[in-house]
């Protein structure tokens, strides 16, 4: 089990506020009430919201790239690789709906050029693209950094965009999955 920080307080309190109200609920004031701590411990983990939100982002991109990583199995098939990325990142449960909705918001963020927050978006996109390249090329060497890295994309994107249909009630779960065995049932391996 593990033992709860300051700082874990911190962010959950961020992430739960997000989730409940999104990021305009987000503030210095709010954050310390939400975690039951002081305005100064708030402030010593996130000079401003955007800080706050920043390092939120980066606590569940790491939590999120670790959770696929621990389901991956080594000498996997491209389509398992793939289907494990879906497994790992769709949001039908409530971290991953937490971590989908962050997402989503950090993305206007990036979008709209509002940093830091915008520059830890791109190093989560960076960093999942990564990981996930080096994974689909552990199945499959002969695709190519390129090859892999399209593949990559497709599925990081159509991951992004089956997130917003199902979080928004546009499609269900089981929508959702049967889009992602299509687009695997077309992959080699």
């Amino acid at each position: 089990m593990r033992t709860m920080t300051r700082r874990d307080e911190v962010f959950d309190a961020v992430d739960r506020l997000i989730g409940r109200e999104g990021i305009p609920a987000v503030s210095m004031r709010a954050v310390a009430a939400e975690a039951g701590v002081s305005l100064r411990l708030v402030q010593y983990y996130g000079t401003d919201k955007n800080t706050l939100l920043s390092a939120s982002l980066q606590r569940l991109s790491d939590r999120s790239i670790r959770r696929w990583c621990e389901q991956r199995t080594t000498n996997t098939s491209l389509r398992s690789v793939i289907e494990g990325y879906f497994a790992a990142t769709l949001p039908v449960d409530e971290e991953t709906c937490a971590f989908h909705r962050i997402s989503v918001s950090m993305e206007l963020m990036a979008v709209t050029g509002t940093e830091p927050a915008a520059s830890a978006y791109r190093q989560h996109l960076a960093a999942t693209g990564t990981e996930f390249t080096e994974a689909c090329l552990e199945a499959i060497p002969e695709l190519g950094e390129e090859t892999a890295g399209s593949i990559v994309d497709t599925a990081m994107a159509l991951g992004h965009g089956l997130g917003s249909l199902l979080m928004a009630g546009r499609i269900s779960e089981e929508s959702a999955r049967a889009t992602v065995a299509a687009m695997v049932a077309d992959l080699p391996g």
